[in-house]
């Protein structure tokens, strides 16, 4: 009798908008588990390093699975993600969390499902409803070391976390849940990170989490009901 996933009964719609909520989940921990880290590891070394654990990973999960090579019409667009989410987001939120909180970045993070979503149309043709620009805008409103001797064990869990769940295992979920779903619908569940995030902040780090802060990544809950409602 052939096996089906508890997600095979679902279609494909609820299931990117489940893998992508999933995804969200993971990368809620990645500017606190980055601030953690950035106390004690040079930002540039950090990004670096995260980086090459997550590609030696990944290049074993290939091998495992048999996957295709990429074909070459799909390289330039893999440089351009690369370039963005290895190297230019990770080492971006790594040099500000020296200066600021990972509550206050958090609220920075609103911003992404808004971009997510004119890329997909830009890039990926897609046309949502009107409606649904006006919640995902509404939604917007947030705005190597030395020695290793000295290195606390939360450091190293947290470069352990940016290098394999935000790295890694979150961009699985993550992307299949842009293919299935679509990439500006499912993009804005990204509204629910910052919700996500701060409460990490509050409980791991125990930084101030302002009820302004609370009430906005709250409101955006309903944003994402919007935006899925009227994003196709």
């Amino acid at each position: 009798m052939e096996r089906t996933s508890p997600l095979g009964t679902l279609d494909s719609s609820t299931q990117g908008w489940i893998n992508g909520f999933i995804g969200v989940v993971i990368f809620s921990g990645s500017l606190p588990a980055t601030r953690l880290a950035v106390m004690e590891f040079d930002p540039v070394f950090l990004t670096m390093i995260r980086a090459t654990l997550a590609a030696l990973l990944g290049l074993c999960l290939l091998g495992v699975f048999k996957e295709k090579r990429p074909t070459r019409q799909q390289s330039a667009p893999l440089v351009i993600v690369a370039l963005g989410v290895v190297i230019g987001f990770p080492l971006l939120t790594a040099l500000a969390l020296q200066y600021v909180t990972s509550a206050h970045s958090i609220v920075f993070i609103g911003l992404l499902p808004l971009a997510t979503a004119v890329f997909g149309v830009l890039r990926g043709g897609e046309r949502p409803r009107p409606v649904f620009w006006l919640f995902s805008i509404l939604g917007s409103l947030l705005l190597a070391p030395s020695t290793l001797s000295g290195i606390s064990l939360p450091a190293w869990l947290s470069l352990g976390y940016v290098a394999v769940f935000s790295m890694l295992i979150g961009f699985v979920f993550w992307y299949r849940g842009l293919a299935q779903g679509g990439i500006a619908a499912v993009g804005q569940l990204q509204l629910l990170q910052p919700f996500f995030g701060l409460a990490l902040a509050a409980g791991l780090l125990h930084e101030q989490v302002s009820l302004g802060m609370v009430l906005v990544t709250v409101a955006v809950i309903g944003c994402v009901a919007g935006a899925k409602k009227f994003a196709r």
